[in-house]
C-alpha cells in the first residue's frame, strides 16, 4: 500500500490514465474497418427550412447504430421544422443525472462493442467517438471554413468486437458565406495543407459523448431564435463560458491578422471586436496572411462563433 495514500486507492489522474490505456490496448487488438463518410451539401437546406443542422461555416456529422438511424437524419435534412428538433431532442434526452468521470466514459469506451475514429483528410480528427447505451445516434458539429475538402475526404475507422454491426454515418456540409478574396485565398491553399479548412469545437469530444457532456450539436433557424442551440438548449451557464471562449479565439485571430500588437491603423485597440460581429476578413487581412494563413484566421472565425453561440 502506498503510505502516502492510507485508503490503498489510486488518485484520479492515476485512475484515469489506467483507463486511458485499457481504451488504447483495446484500440491496438480489435478488428478494424475504415469506411468512408458520404458528404451531403446541406448549403440550400439553411435558406429554405425554419429549422436546420448546422449554420453557415460547420460540418455536422451523424453516427447512427444502424442504417435506419442515418435515413431518419436524412430525411429531417429535406423537411427541416419538427424533424430537426425531434432528433436533437432524441440526441440529447434520457441523460445520464450526474455524468460519468472522464475514467468511467474511458472504461464505458473500452468496453463497447463499437467505438471509432473520425479522419478527414487521413488525419484523426475526433477520436473515442462511441454511441451510448440506449442510443441509436449521436451528432456534432465541426468548424468548417469554405475551403475545399480533402480528396481523401472523411473517413470513419471503427473498432469492433466480432461480430457486432458496425455504426453508419453522414457528414452535412453548410458553407460559409465568403468574401472574393478569401475565396480565392482558398482555392490557393495546396491538397497537403486543406486539414486547414476543419477543426474542432473541444478537444474531448468522443470521450463527452459516453459521459453525457453538451458538447455541441448545433442546430440554426427559429427554434434558435435566430441564433444557435448546442443540444436542445445550452446548459446553465454555458453561454457564458462559450461567450468568453470564443471572444479569446477572436483575439488570437485579431492578434495574427494585425502582427500580434494589438493595434493596426484601421482597427486600433479594438482586441479583437470587430470579428464579434462580422465574421470576415479584409482584402488587406487576406493579402498580409497569405492562403493558408486566411485558412486558419477563417476556422478560427468560425471556431469562435459556435462557441460564442452566434452566427456569422
Amino acid at each position: 500500500m502506498d503510505i502516502s495514500n492510507p485508503a490503498g486507492r489510486l488518485p484520479d489522474i492515476a485512475l484515469v490514465n489506467s483507463a486511458g490505456e485499457r481504451l488504447g490496448l483495446e484500440t491496438r487488438l480489435r478488428p478494424a474497418k475504415t469506411v468512408p463518410v458520404p458528404v451531403v451539401n446541406n448549403t440550400p437546406n439553411i435558406k429554405a427550412k425554419t429549422d436546420y443542422f448546422g449554420v453557415p461555416g460547420t460540418i455536422t456529422v451523424f453516427v447512427g447504430r444502424s442504417a435506419g438511424s442515418i435515413d431518419r437524419v436524412r430525411q429531417a435534412v429535406q423537411e427541416g421544422g419538427k424533424s430537426v428538433l425531434a432528433i436533437v431532442n432524441e440526441i440529447h434526452a434520457g441523460g445520464p443525472a450526474a455524468p460519468p468521470t472522464l475514467e468511467q466514459a474511458f472504461n464505458t469506451i473500452a468496453a463497447a462493442p463499437v467505438f471509432a475514429t473520425l479522419f478527414y483528410g487521413g488525419t484523426a480528427l475526433v477520436e473515442n467517438l462511441h454511441i451510448p447505451e440506449g442510443r441509436d445516434l449521436i451528432g456534432f458539429t465541426l468548424p468548417y471554413n469554405g475551403g475545399r475538402l480533402a480528396s481523401q475526404g472523411f473517413e470513419l475507422r471503427q473498432f469492433y468486437k466480432k461480430g457486432a454491426p458496425l455504426y453508419e454515418v453522414i457528414a452535412l456540409q453548410t458553407m460559409p458565406d465568403l468574401t472574393a478574396a478569401e475565396k480565392a485565398a482558398l482555392e490557393q491553399v495546396p491538397e497537403p495543407e486543406l486539414w486547414r479548412n476543419i477543426g474542432v469545437l473541444r478537444d474531448c469530444i468522443g470521450a463527452c459523448v459516453a459521459a453525457g457532456i453538451a458538447w455541441g450539436l448545433v442546430v440554426g433557424g427559429l427554434a434558435a431564435a435566430g441564433g444557435l442551440v448546442f443540444g436542445a438548449a445550452a446548459a446553465a451557464g454555458a453561454g457564458a463560458v462559450g461567450a468568453a471562449a470564443g471572444a479569446a479565439v477572436a483575439v488570437s485571430v485579431y492578434n495574427a491578422v494585425v502582427g500580434g500588437d494589438g493595434a493596426d491603423a484601421g482597427d486600433a485597440g479594438d482586441g479583437g471586436a470587430r470579428f464579434a460581429v462580422n465574421l470576415k476578413l479584409t482584402d488587406e487581412d487576406v493579402r498580409r496572411l497569405g492562403a493558408e494563413g486566411t485558412a486558419l484566421a477563417l476556422l478560427e472565425l468560425r471556431r469562435a462563433a459556435l462557441l460564442r453561440g452566434t452566427a456569422g
